[in-house]
């Protein structure tokens, strides 16, 4: 089936991917390296212990971590398919993740309260 009867979905894209990532083999070669990076981070082993749950700032962090390294994944995934708005859609949340983290690193504590009671 063809791009015009099935967008995105198409068997076809298969051959746009390998020429997109052809022509910007230097910035894929970039966001593998990072992945790579982002990757090791988050399994590497590490003992947290808490009785507090989502209520300790640390998990938060963990969490919201996982979550911006998904969103950079994603944004990769949709760059090699030539899908850039959604791309942008994810690099967006991966950079609104990024200021939660810097909130968590900046105010630990009481930056996880805020943002649950704003949640709530």
């Amino acid at each position: 089936m063809s791009f015009e009867q099935q967008g995105f979905l198409s068997p076809d894209m298969q051959q746009h991917i390998v020429s997109i990532r052809d022509r910007e083999s230097d910035w894929f070669g970039l966001a593998e390296r990072l992945n790579r990076l982002g990757q090791k981070i988050v399994l590497a082993q590490r003992e947290l212990e808490s009785d507090r749950g989502y209520a300790d700032y640390r998990v938060v962090a963990m969490l919201f971590y996982t979550r911006a390294l998904s969103s950079f994944q994603a944004s990769v995934l949709l760059i090699e398919r030539g899908m850039i708005v959604e791309a942008n859609t994810m690099t967006r949340a991966l950079v609104e993740t990024a200021c939660v983290m810097a909130g968590i690193h900046k105010n630990k504590q009481e930056f996880v309260t805020q943002l649950a009671d704003a949640d709530y």
